[in-house]
């Protein structure tokens, strides 16, 4: 398994889907400040800031940097929770599945795809400063990562948050059939209808076995070993948003006590920021606070850009890491003016990025899914 210290990146899914009028601001919000999280992780990785980090209390400097590999476990919980307002009420047939498929393939695809190479030069180019010879990865690395499957495969990993999106994909893959299943069944006999019931009840007892394990439960690369953090977010959408019903509310307040009570014996920082999402998505979304916030368009644009960010933040920190040390030298102040000399530069690279790369992208998978989209009654309370 690999450490959650690489960190991760965000859920990459439309917080509004084709259709529909509620755009979950308060989500957007969330996933921007979960990947300026993973920055501050990838910053403090560096070794450039000491001083200000010796010098804040611990309490803080480890909430700021250390736990910032913590962000991964926000983006988890908010796929779930978008997965589901992607799902609910949906016929999911094999039409349905295409969408879908073809939808995410454009979301994440393409800006993926395009960041292995700047990855690669960014390394070379780093190698060749120190006077090393860089290593390209071999043609069958390359495929695996094309293909999500570098996490499953154990192979050498290109750039080390490229992980968290083999667990994306199998997320929805696994999700997507389950829906698939729940229509077929629902649709058929009446028996086959009541047996459909099974599909909810095997997606809450696996999520509270997955609350029982330390993220290595499982072999390296399988979902189940995160599976309770992104079901935590679909219940805390069906029970908070949706309001279906006791069971969910039950199974989410379930699985949260248990991971949280595991938290203290896992290796990294996971459980706990997993399931204070969860919790705090299924209280926003029963007072009605998930769509406040649309005026405060920075914000906003910031989740924009927060796959963007996480993409792309790591090369360019280790290619202006040695400048931005330079320039600003030690100490207190000194340091500080480099946390924000990486913020400026990650963000601003991040906004290029999302500018001519994933933006176009997004619009095309927005204009494929209202095109095809075929909204039913929502599937009965659970």
């Amino acid at each position: 398994m690999a450490p959650l210290s690489a960190a991760g990146g965000p859920a990459v899914d439309d917080i509004a889907q084709p259709g529909a009028t509620t755009h979950f601001n308060l989500l957007q919000v969330m996933r921007g400040f979960a990947a300026l999280w993973v920055v501050l992780f990838h910053v403090w990785t560096l070794q450039s800031i000491r001083t200000l980090y010796d010098a804040l209390p611990p309490p803080w400097r480890e909430l700021v940097f250390d736990d910032g590999r913590g962000g991964v476990a926000v983006f988890f919980v908010l796929s779930g929770f978008v997965i589901a307002h992607s799902l609910w009420g949906k016929r999911v047939d094999a039409r349905y599945a295409r969408t879908f498929a073809i939808r995410r393939s454009l979301r994440l695809d393409p800006a993926y795809w395009l960041s292995i190479p700047l990855a690669l030069g960014a390394t070379e180019l780093i190698a060749m400063a120190h006077g090393e010879q860089f290593m390209w990865p071999a043609t069958g690395t390359v495929i695996g990562h094309l293909l999500y499957l570098q996490e499953l495969l154990a192979l050498p990993q290109i750039q080390v948050v490229y992980w968290t999106l083999t667990y994306e994909v199998q997320f929805y893959l696994v999700t997507l059939l389950g829906g698939w299943l729940w229509c077929h069944a629902r649709a058929r006999s009446r028996r086959s209808a009541q047996a459909a019931w099974l599909l909810p009840a095997a997606f809450i007892v696996t999520a509270i076995a997955s609350s029982l394990g330390d993220q290595q439960w499982m072999p390296r690369g399988v979902f189940l070993n995160y599976w309770f953090a992104f079901a935590a977010g679909a219940l805390a959408y069906v029970a908070g948003w949706r309001r279906a019903g006791a069971t969910p509310a039950v199974a989410l307040a379930l699985i949260a006590a248990i991971a949280l009570w595991r938290a203290p014996g896992t290796f990294e920082v996971f459980n706990t920021p997993a399931m204070l999402t969860a919790l705090g998505l299924f209280v926003a979304a029963r007072a009605g606070w998930l769509t406040i916030g649309g005026g405060q368009r920075w914000l906003i644009g910031l989740g924009a850009i927060s796959y963007s960010l996480y993409l792309v933040h790591l090369p360019i920190l280790m290619l202006s890491g040695s400048v931005v040390r330079r320039v600003f030298g030690d100490g207190i102040v000194n340091d500080t003016g480099k946390v924000l000399a990486y913020l400026v530069l990650c963000l601003g690279g991040a906004m290029l990025f999302w500018r001519l790369v994933e933006a176009p992208t997004h619009r095309l998978a927005q204009r494929y899914g209202r095109a095809r989209s075929r909204p039913t009654a929502p599937p009965a309370a659970i």
